[in-house]
């Protein structure tokens, strides 16, 4: 005689089974678990996947387009790094939060035209660091 652990409404009871029903008890068991793995396995949602950070390369995706904009994402952030630090909140404002020029001129108390003198400024020294950066990559290619 052998005992197994029975499952009734959450609970475990012992009951006392032949060696032979114990065996085949335990392989249904065991089956049962391998069934389950196995329905597991096979319905991975993709939805599942890409929330845990898994990444499915588009096959339509141009590559090379995707490096030029991973490179150019690059050199403008370097660029912004180059900028004072009331340069960068002065672009952050109008690019990033898309704020007028005339609200921010209000809460610096300057007009309108200042901040637009400013942002050109801004623009002109990028342009500059954007220059030297595609002369410098051209000179090393």
């Amino acid at each position: 005689m052998a005992t197994i652990k029975y499952p009734i409404n959450g609970k475990y009871i012992d009951v006392e089974v032949t060696q032979e029903f114990a065996r085949a008890f335990m392989q249904l068991k065991e089956e049962e678990k391998n069934n389950e793995r196995r329905e597991t396995r096979r319905h991975l949602s993709l939805e599942a996947l890409t929330e845990e950070g898994f990444q499915v390369e588009d096959p339509k995706a141009d590559i090379e387009d995707q490096l030029y904009k991973k490179l150019e994402n690059k050199a403008l952030f370097s660029a912004i790094k180059s900028l004072d630090p009331n340069q960068k909140w002065l672009i952050e404002q109008v690019f990033f939060l898309n704020r007028t020029q005339k609200d921010i001129a209000k809460e610096l108390g300057v007009c309108k035209q200042a901040v637009n003198n400013q942002i050109l400024r801004i623009l002109k020294k990028l342009k500059k660091f954007f220059q030297k950066t595609v002369d410098f990559c051209v000179f090393r290619g």
